[in-house]
């Protein structure tokens, strides 16, 4: 049986959580194309 957390979404929908786990992600990935629209697209959405 796995692990249970609770009060865990709060976490995983935090701004700034999403912003540095994209920032962790994407590291030396920033030239392609994808990682653009996606940053793109978060900037516009949660601008």
């Amino acid at each position: 049986m796995g692990k249970q957390y609770k009060n865990f979404y709060p976490q995983i929908y935090n701004l700034l959580n999403l912003w540095q786990a994209f920032g962790k992600a994407s590291k030396g990935r920033r030239s392609h194309p994808s990682i653009a629209v996606f940053e793109y697209n978060f900037n516009v959405n949660n601008g």
